[in-house]
């Protein structure tokens, strides 16, 4: 047993026949199905690649063919869901609406009431524009037209109303005071507005320039300069119009007690100085100084003009200003950049106008000015909502308030 078992130990296992690793051995089954597998292995290799779902040149002619069939056009809309129309009908739009506004203020002013076209074509723009939104907003292109590009033209055009020589006869006088008062309003303005009523800057800016230059004329031409919206505009502007129509009414009683206690030196000639450097528009300071003495409106209007030619630098002042900014500091744009043209084409108007013998075509400009500013007045009542106005809410107000009782 013993000897048994010591061969048994001594027995070398019997070695594993060497086999391909493609031919591996199957535990179990015939030798014929080992073989077929083996064949079928052979003959269909396994993808190195999987099967695209669709092939390259399938989809090379769907998009040949998507493409070779025409998109449909999409018409433009306005918010509203609605087609916008050609721009020149938004301008026709423009166009009537002024013309009416200026009938009313002709056939006002035959009655004995003083009242400007630019505010009342704001006024009907702003009617026109809330009673039938839904389809002034298909005049978009039109409006949007007349409220920026009309808008600087007649900006330039303004320069034809003055000459130099107007300037020169006032003296240095009357433009420190108009400096002054130009000055501290505005900066009175934005320190009252931004830090005390707590407005946003383009509306305090608004404000201040209509209240400090020249009216609704100043609000048009600083609100590119700062950037503001329509509603912003529309609200600087009204709050102008309601203080220079309280002007029509205060200032023949201020001229009364003047003439009893003296406070402006000056007699006539000192009153309408006090006119011209306090009132807001300039179609507000012809009627006052007409009402109260035939010899204050030359002194009124050159007052007056004098505050309007501050128009160019106070609008240099501001692009300058605009540089405190951040973002434009950012954007590496200079302070000239953001200064548009049409004050230097302004400028260049005032200029022409007393150099060159324009004689009557002076008076045509002046009424193609007057109508252009007017549709530009109502291209921003037919973008203003009352709704934005009423957001603005009652501070614009008092700051024009707190302005008209500086001045």
């Amino acid at each position: 047993m013993r000897n048994r078992s010591r061969r048994r130990d001594r027995s070398v296992p019997v070695a594993s026949k060497p086999h391909s690793p493609l031919l591996e051995p199957v535990d179990e089954g015939p030798r014929d199905l080992q073989l077929a597998a083996l064949r079928a292995d052979a003959v269909a290799p396994a993808p190195l690649v999987e099967p695209l779902a669709a092939t390259p040149d399938v989809e090379t002619r769907a998009e040949q063919a998507s493409a070779s069939v025409p998109e449909p056009r999409i018409e433009p809309t306005a918010a509203g869901g609605r087609p916008l129309h050609p721009s020149w009908m938004g301008l026709a739009l423009c166009a009537v609406i002024a013309a009416a506004s200026a009938y009313v203020a002709s056939a006002a002013h035959a009655g004995g009431i003083s009242v400007g076209t630019l505010t009342l074509a704001l006024v009907f723009g702003v009617l026109v524009g809330n009673t039938f939104s839904a389809r002034v907003d298909g005049y978009a292109d039109g409006v949007n037209l007349a409220k920026k590009q009309l808008l600087r033209i007649g900006i330039v055009l303004y320069g034809f109303r003055m000459t130099l020589a107007n300037f020169e006869s006032a003296g240095i006088a009357v433009f420190t005071i108009d400096a002054l008062m130009v000055s501290s309003t505005f900066l009175m303005s934005m320190w009252l507005g931004v830090r005390v009523l707590k407005l946003d800057v383009q509306t305090s800016a608004l404000v201040g320039a209509g209240s400090a230059i020249c009216g609704a004329s100043a609000v048009l031409a600083a609100a590119p300069v700062v950037r503001a919206r329509s509603e912003q505009i529309s609200v600087a502007v009204s709050t102008v119009a309601v203080f220079g129509t309280a002007a029509l009414l205060l200032y023949p009683l201020l001229y009364r007690a003047n003439l009893q206690w003296g406070w402006v030196p000056g007699a006539d000639t000192g009153f309408g100085t006090f006119i011209g450097s306090t009132v807001h528009d300039v179609g507000q300071v012809i009627a006052i100084s007409n009402a109260v003495a035939a010899s204050a409106s030359d002194s009124a209007m050159i007052a007056k003009m004098g505050r309007v030619a501050m128009l160019l630098p106070f609008l240099l002042c501001i692009s300058a200003w605009q540089q405190r900014d951040p973002s434009v500091r950012a954007s590496g744009a200079k302070w000239y950049a953001s200064m548009p043209l049409y004050p230097l084409l302004f400028a260049l108007a005032v200029v022409a106008n007393s150099l060159l013998p324009l004689h009557d075509a002076s008076a045509v400009i002046v009424k193609i000015d007057e109508f252009v500013l007017a549709m530009a007045m109502v291209a921003l009542g037919l973008s203003t909502r009352t709704s934005s106005l009423k957001e603005a809410g009652p501070m614009p107000l008092v700051l024009a308030g707190f302005l008209f009782v500086w001045l």
